[in-house]
């Protein structure tokens, strides 16, 4: 994987700060008062977040951007790195998508 840049940084961030925007004053304070994990999230909050930023759509901007920076296009995985680092910006959690998209990669390594 490539190394962290300022720019990719920034560019996640942006991404990141769009799914925040996505959410209501009643759902940031569950997350920030529950142990909620991302991973609880994807059926409801991250579907809404697939649709609603197009990431089933191969052409769409953030979908092209998380292939060439990462090399993952399947909206599930990009639908999640999204709602991971919106909740750790929430917390006030530094967040690294490194892990994840190791993880991601290797699933579909293993699972073409």
């Amino acid at each position: 994987l490539p190394s962290v840049t300022r720019e990719r940084a920034i560019m996640l961030n942006r991404y990141i700060d769009q799914v925040i925007l996505l959410l209501d004053e009643d759902s940031v304070k569950y997350i920030l008062d529950n142990d909620t994990s991302y991973i609880e999230a994807h059926h409801g909050f991250g579907r809404y977040v697939r649709n609603t930023l197009g990431l089933w759509d191969q052409n769409s901007d953030i979908v092209k951007w998380f292939k060439s920076e990462y090399a993952l296009d399947h909206a599930d995985d990009i639908s999640s790195i999204l709602v991971n680092g919106a909740f750790h910006a929430l917390k006030g959690q530094p967040f690294d998508p490194v892990p994840q998209v190791r993880k991601y990669l290797e699933h579909w390594k293993n699972n073409p």
